[in-house]
């Protein structure tokens, strides 16, 4: 994980879910699984890594 988390925190407006982990893990793929707000963290994430989003990406 090369892409830092900040970078896109700036993007999704659940910045304040993303913050707390984004020293725990700035790959995004722990992130999956800490945060509970799921929809804001798949923007999140397809933003950095569409590879590993392909199970389920759907925002409102």
């Amino acid at each position: 994980c090369t892409k830092p988390v900040t970078l896109y925190l700036q993007k999704t407006s659940a910045c304040s879910h993303i913050l707390p982990y984004q020293g725990f893990c700035k790959c995004g793929e722990m992130m999956r699984h800490a945060i509970g707000d799921k929809d804001a963290v798949e923007s999140f994430v397809n933003s950095m890594d569409n590879s590993w989003m392909h199970h389920h990406h759907h925002h409102h």
